[in-house]
């Protein structure tokens, strides 16, 4: 049963989810992203 109300922000169905972060949180994501990445262990 589908719900006629839109989609959930915080579903991660939802592409357009990611338009909807704040700022802030695009940045904290980012950051990690980007310290992962320089990680020894990440350059399997």
């Amino acid at each position: 049963m589908k719900e006629p109300t839109a989609t959930s922000p915080t579903d991660p169905k939802n592409s357009e989810s990611k338009r909807d972060l704040p700022e802030a949180w695009q940045r904290f994501l980012a950051a990690i992203q980007k310290e992962a990445a320089s990680l020894p262990s990440s350059q399997n």
